[in-house]
């Protein structure tokens, strides 16, 4: 009996169309959020992906620059010419090319400086996504003047990480004490 005296109501096709509008409008508005945020997310884990690279690049550099002991005399910068080899200080040859915006590293046991010179480019560093734009190492020369402070080795990055819509330059200007170079003493 209840049941009888209740009339059910429908929509109307109005209120129907309107309503659909409404949940497609609400549904848009989350998906292009959600597109928005998932895109987001890849572009910064290219970035974090890429400042990863350059941080172990450099970090190779470091341990490698930090313990050279023989340097060819000639050689006082990368800026001129894309290959620096010096010999550290385990003995073993390393030579750094840069070379077609790209790094090279490549390491070898052999402890004369005439014969680092002529050993191939090695591994290349870098991921494509990666261009390295300018790279310089510059042997400074501190025991001039009058302090006397042990050379150092500036060392110049530029790179550019490449996003699937566009792209971040980072600029790295450091510099590297070797514990073996030392000033010649009188």
């Amino acid at each position: 009996m209840f049941l009888k005296k209740i009339k059910l109501k429908g929509f109307t096709f109005l209120e129907t169309v309107f309503g659909v509008i409404l949940i497609g409008f609400v549904m848009s508005i989350s998906i292009g959020a959600f597109i928005t945020f998932q895109s987001a997310q890849r572009d910064l884990n290219y970035l974090v992906y890429g400042y990863d690279n350059l941080r172990s690049i450099m970090d190779l550099f470091f341990r490698s620059l930090k313990t050279a002991n023989v340097f060819p005399s000639s050689v006082r910068s990368m800026t001129t010419t894309n290959t620096l080899a010096f010999i550290r200080g385990d003995g073993k040859c390393v030579k750094i090319t840069y070379e077609n915006n790209n790094l090279y590293f490549n390491s070898t046991s052999t402890a004369d400086i005439n014969d680092c010179q002529r050993i191939d480019k090695g591994n290349k560093l870098n991921p494509d996504f990666l261009t390295i734009t300018n790279f310089y190492i510059e042997k400074e020369d501190g025991c001039s003047g009058s302090i006397n402070t042990p050379p150092f080795l500036k060392i110049y990055l530029k790179a550019n990480i490449k996003k699937p819509r566009h792209s971040k330059e980072i600029e790295i200007l450091t510099g590297v004490l070797p514990k073996t170079i030392l000033c010649n003493t009188k």
